[in-house]
This record gives C-alpha cells, sequence and structure tokens, in this order.
C-alpha cells in the first residue's frame, strides 16, 4: 500500500480524538480529513473550533449512512487529485489501538497503586467499547479482582458485544489465549439522559462536585455524564467505605466552553 498523504476519518461531532488524530497528523506533515456525525453549530466551539484551529478539512454528516458516503467520496477525490487517501476508520487498528493504549493504561494505573499499597476494587471510565476493552483484557490478562464500568455516552453502539469482540481482537494480535463474553462486560447506558452530546442534569452535577471539591475539570458528555454514573452508584450503596474506587479520566475538557450557557445556569 503507498504511504498515505491524506488522512480520513469519520467521528463524532465534539470527538476529542478528532482533534488529536489531527495534531498528530499535523506533526507527521499529512492533510487531514474529517467527516463529523452532526449539523455545523451556529457558534464554533469546544472541540470543533480546535479542529479548526489545527487546519483540517472538516465536513459534516447528518447520519452514520451520510458520513459513510462523505468518507467515500473524499477518499475519491484525493485520489482523483493524485493523492493518496487512508480512511481511518477502515484500518483494523482504528479500535484495537484504544485497546491498547487503555491496557497500558490499566498497567501504568494497577503498579502506581500497588506503590502506594493500594488495590482497586472497581474502575469507572467513559466508554463506547474502545477503551473498555482494554481495560477488561488488562483484568482477564492479569487476573485483576477489580470490575470494570463503563458508562456510554450513546446509544449508538450494543457495547457489551463491541466490547468484548475488540479486547478479542486485541488479545489475538498480542497472543494472549484470553477470550472475552459480551456477558462479563459491565456498561451502563442510563446515564446518556435526552441522547448524546446533549448535557444532563445529573452530567452537570457531576462536573461542578468534581471542579469545586477535587479541582478537575471535566466535560458535560462524556467523563462528566460517567462520574454521575459513578455518584449515583456510590450513593445507592454499591461499595464499602474501605474499598478503592478509580475513575479514569478520558478527556474533554474542550467541550465545557460548548456548553458554557447549560454549565452557568446549572445550580451554584
Amino acid at each position: 500500500m503507498e504511504q498515505a498523504d491524506t488522512v480520513i476519518v469519520g467521528l463524532d461531532l465534539q470527538s476529542n480524538s478528532a482533534r488529536q488524530t489531527i495534531g498528530a497528523c499535523n506533526k507527521l506533515g499529512l492533510r487531514t480529513i474529517l467527516v463529523l456525525e452532526g449539523a455545523r453549530p451556529a457558534v464554533v466551539q469546544g472541540n470543533l473550533l480546535v479542529d479548526y484551529l489545527l487546519g483540517a478539512e472538516i465536513r459534516f454528516a447528518c447520519d452514520a449512512a451520510s458520513q459513510r458516503a462523505i468518507l467515500n467520496q473524499a477518499a475519491a477525490e484525493v485520489r482523483d487529485a493524485g493523492g493518496r487517501p487512508h480512511i481511518l476508520n477502515d484500518n483494523p487498528m482504528f479500535d484495537v489501538a484504544s485497546a491498547l493504549a487503555y491496557l497500558d493504561t490499566t498497567m501504568e494505573l494497577l503498579d502506581q497503586l500497588n506503590a502506594q499499597g493500594v488495590e482497586a476494587d472497581c474502575i469507572y471510565m467513559s466508554s463506547g467499547g474502545k477503551g473498555q476493552a482494554g481495560v477488561v483484557l488488562a483484568r482477564k490478562a492479569l487476573g485483576g479482582r477489580f470490575t470494570m464500568r463503563g458508562v456510554t455516552a450513546s446509544h449508538k453502539h450494543d457495547v457489551p458485544a463491541r466490547t468484548a469482540s475488540i479486547a478479542d481482537q486485541t488479545a489475538m494480535m498480542l497472543g494472549l489465549d484470553v477470550s472475552v463474553q459480551p456477558s462479563e462486560i459491565e456498561n451502563y447506558d442510563d446515564f446518556v439522559a435526552q441522547g448524546y452530546g446533549i448535557p444532563s442534569e445529573a452530567g452537570n452535577e457531576a462536573v461542578r462536585l468534581f471542579a469545586r471539591y477535587e479541582g478537575i475539570v471535566l466535560d458535560p458528555i462524556y467523563t462528566g455524564k460517567c462520574a454521575a454514573g459513578m455518584i449515583a452508584h456510590i450513593r445507592a450503596g454499591h461499595f464499602r467505605k474501605d474499598e478503592s474506587v478509580v475513575f479514569v479520566h478520558t478527556g474533554g475538557m474542550p467541550a465545557i466552553f460548548t456548553w458554557n450557557d447549560a454549565l452557568l445556569a446549572s445550580p451554584a
């Protein structure tokens, strides 16, 4: 395969990985075309603002089917102009790379906790399946006793099935004799509220609590809703006081600027 000179990727409107992908491509001297699912907002803020600042060419798609068509069209246009496109979504490593990153993250996290004499009982993270696959795989490969709870930000995927599949693909690539079943995946979709990309009252409360008690800034779309799930479970008595619950911050802070009105309107 010819070395690509243009990376084309389809992601969500306020995707964190979109801006990260553009930044990496800029460092490598590659052109980037983003195809984002969602309508271009009247006011460009958050991750989308950063996408434009980084210089990506951005196109918008109304739904997943339209996004796929626009990805293919963009690739054809690049080829017709003599370029060498690569649609990142079609790369077998697109999902597996996320799992690998969080497998490594989990091993580092467990080492840090072990150095402090702490053993994790439960790990929470915002997840649509890819990153969670790495944490689940780390637990199974290392024989960890902690539970892994993902909290999804949308109803787009069957997260347990997707997580198990990505975990198995990753294990195969690493040569690990490990298999993960969908029934082993703990993922909660009851904190999506009105839908993907729409802040929730519980998520906004979680953003405020983390900011004011821990000095940590979450976003209202991904990490805020995940934190809302964790807080709800703690309040419901899912854990003893002597158990260690770990929250994995997956990023997303630029999104707070998109939702400034919602966050400022939240109770103090």
